[in-house]
């Protein structure tokens, strides 16, 4: 039974799912054959193909990406109608469902499992084959060998760039009657009392694990190598905040004190938002790229570096975001009779806008993305200014984190897709 409490047995579409993952396991070293397989789907289909890379056809996919095509945001009437024709091209006798109760969907935005070519890693594709062959076998031949090597699989995957939740996602497709699911509804349901019961159970695990006394950590002495290089981060926040700077709670909410180091916390600020587009849109190209004068003759070589702080390209799309991390984000207007935006940060997102648009198609966006503060205005303002959209936005840190995501979600929904 799932976390609902329904029985798998009653829905209608585990035998095709179960079925259609054995079949697209055969095609684990035939990946080209398969990639033609599936544009021929949606060419007959007269369906836009989603598997491009900047302007060019995938070169290889992964299963899990492949059941992602009718497990999203879609109609259930094109989700049948794919998977009527990816079942018939590969093979599938089980009837196709008509009903979608007890399936988890994926956001159209983080529907693959992998980066664009130049992000992802070589291994990355043919890991997510192994991790789907592994859960299959550890699902129906259970032993310390299949175990063994699921973990393995499942250890290796779980890192890389598009893989997070949607693995257990992934997993629950392929054998819904051994893998549980962990999507946003059932992580919710699991620690809808507060967590208390679940921390209680982690710490079961944590024996021999001592504990801390912030004041004796030796910050400059932390060193780090490949193997826990991605700890950087997490402890970087936690000397943020052991520093000083929380806290003070009042009715629940959590409000943080003032940094002595303000760029130290711009930089952090501007790190979280490019990290996170990162992890969750494997499909975007993000970055923090420098950006070319549109110079017409000459050279650029006094010309200052436009270094933007988050750069995300989806197919000919481009927003560029600069992070503002300030106390006062409005400027009093200097005849003193009212407030405005900071000036030099608009004339920088515009000089950064024009510069990439060299084609002035106006597919070039620009967003100051400023954390909100305890002032009265709030800066949600949208332009259209020689012929290109510029935003200023205000993302609220003081939000849960499910919160701030879909802030952030919507911002790249809106400009992008």
């Amino acid at each position: 039974m799932d976390v609902n409490n329904q029985p798998l047995q009653s829905f209608s579409w585990t035998s095709f799912y179960m079925e259609f993952a054995d079949k697209l396991l055969l095609y684990k070293d035939k990946r080209p054959e398969l990639l033609q397989l599936i544009k021929s789907v949606y060419d007959h289909l007269e369906m836009h193909y989603p598997f491009m890379d900047h302007g060019q056809l995938f070169d290889d996919i992964c299963p899990f990406t492949i059941f992602g095509c009718f497990n999203k945001g879609i109609t259930n009437k094109n989700r049948i109608a794919i998977m009527e024709s990816l079942g018939e091209k590969l093979g599938v006798t089980s009837a196709v469902p008509t009903e979608f109760e007890g399936i988890p969907v994926l956001n159209n935005m983080k529907a693959w499992f992998f980066g664009y070519k130049a992000d992802r890693k070589p291994e990355d594709i043919p890991n997510l084959w192994k991790m789907f062959e592994a859960g299959i076998n550890y699902a129906d031949n259970s032993s310390k060998v299949s175990k063994d090597k699921f973990i393995v699989c499942y250890d290796a995957v779980r890192k890389q760039l598009g893989v997070k939740w949607n693995l257990t996602v992934g997993l629950y497709w392929i054998r819904p009657f051994s893998y549980l699911n962990l999507d946003d509804p059932n992580r919710k349901f699991l620690t809808r009392d507060g967590g208390a019961n679940v921390k209680k159970k982690v710490m079961l695990f944590f024996p021999n694990v001592d504990v801390v006394v912030p004041r004796r950590i030796r910050w400059s002495g932390l060193t780090y190598n490949r193997n826990n290089v991605t700890y950087k981060m997490l402890i970087y926040i936690c000397y943020l905040v052991i520093q000083g700077m929380l806290l003070n709670e009042q009715e629940g909410s959590r409000k943080m004190a003032r940094y002595i180091d303000d760029q130290r916390m711009h930089r952090l600020y501007e790190k979280f938002v490019l990290e996170y587009y990162r992890k969750h849109y494997p499909e975007l190209k993000a970055s923090a790229s420098q950006i070319d004068w549109d110079i017409a003759d000459g050279t650029g070589e006094f010309l200052p570096r436009m270094q933007s702080d988050i750069t995300l390209q989806y197919q000919d799309k481009t927003v560029i975001i600069d992070t503002k991390y300030y106390e006062h984000t409005m400027q009093q207007n200097r005849f003193g009779d009212g407030q405005t935006l900071h000036s030099h940060n608009m004339y920088q997102i515009y000089t950064y806008v024009k510069n990439k648009d060299t084609n002035h198609s106006g597919k070039v966006s620009g967003v100051l993305l400023y954390a909100k503060t305890d002032e009265e205005i709030v800066p949600d303002h949208d332009y259209v200014i020689g012929g290109n959209r510029i935003s200023v936005k205000t993302l609220d840190l003081n939000s849960p984190f499910s919160q701030i995501a879909k802030q952030l979600d919507a911002l790249a929904e809106r400009l992008l897709f």
